[in-house]
C-alpha cells in the first residue's frame, strides 16, 4: 500500500511503497537531477579534454616545424657583381622556369608526431625540462629505440598532473601517460603500444575505472578488468592496481558501487599476484582534495594520490 516516504537528499515527501523503500529512501526528481549533473560534469570533461588536444597540437606545430627543412636560397657569388639571390621557379602548364646560380634542395619529409608514437590519444608523458635529455629521449623515439623506463603509470584523467612529483627523481626512467575519459577497455585496447618500447619487466601501475561507474554494469566491468589483467600479466611481473577513490558528490548507490569495485579489486589484485593500493581512507570525507566538479583532484589531492603512488612504486623497485 502506496505512503507518504521522505526523501533523504531533498527532505520532501513523496508517495511511495513504505516496505519497498529504504531508510534512505531517494525520490525520482532527485535521481532524475543527479543524472543531468553526471552529464554535465561528463560534458565538462569532454570539452576539457578537447581544449588540452587542441594546445597539444598547437605546441607539436612549434616544436616540430623544423623537422621539415625549408629550400635554401644562397646568395650569388659576390665576384659576379650581383647583389641578388638566386631562385628557382617553375610555373605549372607553360614550362617556362626561370634559374638562377643556386639548384632547388631536395625537399625532406618527416611525421612530426612520431617522436610521441609510445603515447595514443591524448596521453601526457613526463616533461623534460633539461634540453639535452629531451632531445636524447625524442631522438630515441624517432628512430624507435627501446626507451628503456622503469615505471609506466597510465590511467584516466583522475592521474592528470602527478607526473611533476612521480617523475621528479628520474625522469627518463618514467612516464606518465593519462587518456582522459578512458574506461577499463580503452586501456586495455591501448595498453600493448604504450609499453611497447618501455623496456622489459618495468613497473606498470594502473588507474581507470571512475568512467565505468553508472555507465555498465557490474559484472561487464569485472570482465574488462580480467581482460586487462592477463594483457599486464604477459607484459610485466610487477603490476599496482589503483583502487577508486571515493567522491565527495557521489549519491548513495554511485558510492556503493565504488566500494563494491574495490572490494573485488582487492580480492581479484590477491588473486593474480597483482598488489593493490587503495585511497580510501586518504580521500574520504576531504572535498578539500577536490575540483569543484567533486570528480577530479586539485593540486593539493594530485600531490597527495602522486605521493602514495611514488612510495608505492620505489617500494616495489627496491624489493
Amino acid at each position: 500500500m502506496a505512503g507518504q516516504v521522505m526523501c533523504l537528499s531533498c527532505l520532501m515527501w513523496e508517495l511511495a511503497d513504505p516496505i519497498a523503500s529504504c531508510s534512505d529512501h531517494i525520490c525520482s526528481k532527485c535521481w532524475l537531477l543527479e543524472e543531468l549533473r553526471l552529464r554535465v560534469d561528463e560534458l565538462e570533461s569532454e570539452l576539457h579534454t578537447l581544449r588540452h588536444i587542441r594546445e597539444g597540437e598547437a605546441y607539436l606545430d612549434t616544436l616540430f616545424q623544423e623537422a621539415v627543412t625549408p629550400v635554401r636560397v644562397n646568395s650569388l657569388n659576390p665576384a659576379s657583381g650581383q647583389g641578388q639571390q638566386g631562385v628557382t621557379a617553375s610555373q605549372a602548364g607553360k614550362g617556362n622556369q626561370q634559374s638562377g646560380t643556386q639548384e632547388p634542395q631536395p625537399l625532406t619529409l618527416s611525421n612530426r608526431y612520431e617522436a610521441l608514437a609510445p603515447c595514443v590519444d591524448g596521453e601526457q608523458g613526463c616533461r623534460k625540462d633539461e634540453s639535452a635529455d629531451q632531445g636524447t629521449m625524442v631522438q630515441q623515439a624517432i628512430q624507435g629505440e627501446e626507451v628503456n623506463r622503469q615505471v609506466v603509470v597510465v590511467g584516466d584523467s583522475i592521474i592528470r598532473g602527478i607526473d611533476s612529483i612521480l617523475c621528479e627523481q628520474d625522469r627518463g626512467s618514467r612516464m606518465v601517460c593519462c587518456l582522459p575519459g578512458a574506461r577499463v577497455r580503452d586501456i586495455s585496447d591501448r595498453l600493448e603500444r604504450i609499453l611497447e618500447r618501455e623496456g622489459e619487466d618495468p613497473v606498470v601501475v594502473v588507474h581507470v575505472g571512475t568512467n565505468n561507474i553508472g555507465k555498465a554494469r557490474v559484472e561487464d566491468l569485472f570482465g574488462d578488468y580480467q581482460a586487462l589483467g592477463r594483457k599486464l600479466k604477459y607484459r610485466s611481473s610487477r603490476v599496482i592496481i589503483s583502487g577508486l577513490l571515493p567522491e565527495p558528490r557521489a549519491n548513495w548507490h554511485r558510492d556503493k558501487k565504488i566500494r563494491e569495485v574495490n572490494t573485488w579489486l582487492r580480492d581479484w589484485c590477491g588473486k593474480e599476484g597483482f598488489h593493490f593500493m587503495g585511497h580510501w581512507h586518504q580521500f574520504w570525507n576531504r572535498g578539500d582534495l577536490y575540483r569543484w566538479d567533486g570528480l577530479h583532484l586539485n593540486r593539493s589531492g594530485t600531490s597527495v594520490l602522486a605521493k602514495r603512488i611514488n612510495r608505492v612504486v620505489s617500494r616495489t623497485l627496491n624489493f
